[in-house]
């Protein structure tokens, strides 16, 4: 399991790696999309790279546009990162 004090001893553990997380969830729901919400947190505190902002898409309210917005801008980014690098 991987919970705060684990991930606060290790920082930097991922500083090799480059993320952007994608959450699916129910507003209606309290803890909507929290688990992608952890996720994104938890790899940013280990040291890997954010190259694009969390993404969220909620089933009752136009999950397929946030995803293909979210989508673009994360293959904009990585395109970006195989021309530079």
């Amino acid at each position: 399991s991987l919970d705060k004090t684990t991930i606060y001893d290790n920082p930097g553990a991922l500083n090799n790696v480059r993320f952007s997380v994608f959450g699916l969830g129910n507003s209606s729901y309290p803890k909507f999309c929290s688990f992608a919400k952890f996720l994104d947190e938890a790899l940013f505190d280990l040291g890997a790279e954010r190259i694009h902002e969390l993404g969220l898409g909620d089933e009752l309210c136009g999950q397929e546009e946030f995803f293909r917005k979210w989508s673009a801008g994360v293959f904009k980014v990585r395109n970006i990162f195989l021309l530079f690098n």
